[in-house]
């Protein structure tokens, strides 16, 4: 899958979310915001690693040629791609596209590195709750899971 089909999935996915949260009354993301005490700067955070999980898992390409490295969010890339040897080595897989950073244990180890780092920042930003670091994990987590799924069903076709 390309990188524009795996962003248009995962903003379609926010989509259905916003409208149901706006035209049912079902009020999930603001109900789960007052519910967890999250303010709207670690929300929006949220959304946004959320959107770079899309990409993110790409960043193991050859020469750096995936479109995270393109986007404003080419930090995340370089880090991820830094990321890539030692979860390689600890999966017993060679480094290369589709390996060590395409599995379920490479894209937990990511987002709990990404969401620590992240709510670090929040903290001396004085935006940290006591839900933020689990929040940041499920939305990168999420967002890369959802470009998993989206490569294996193109791979299957």
């Amino acid at each position: 899958m390309k990188a524009r089909q795996h962003l248009a999935l995962g903003i379609f996915i926010i989509f259905i979310f916003m409208f149901i949260d706006l035209y049912t009354g079902n009020q999930i993301l603001t109900g789960f915001m007052a519910k967890t005490g999250l303010n709207v700067l670690t929300f929006f955070v949220g959304i946004v690693l959320f959107v770079v999980g899309l990409i993110l898992p790409d960043s193991d390409s050859k020469d750096a040629g995936s479109k995270i490295f393109y986007t404003y969010f080419f930090i995340f890339g370089w880090i991820n791609k830094l990321l890539e040897f030692p979860i390689s080595k600890l999966l017993g897989r060679p480094k290369g596209h589709r390996e060590s950073l395409h599995t379920i244990l490479g894209i937990t180890m990511t987002s709990i590195f990404f969401a620590i780092i992240i709510s670090i920042i929040l903290y001396f930003d004085k935006s940290f709750q006591l839900f933020t670091i689990p929040f940041l994990f499920l939305c990168l987590f999420f967002g890369q899971i959802i470009h998993l799924l989206g490569d294996w069903h193109w791979s299957i076709k």
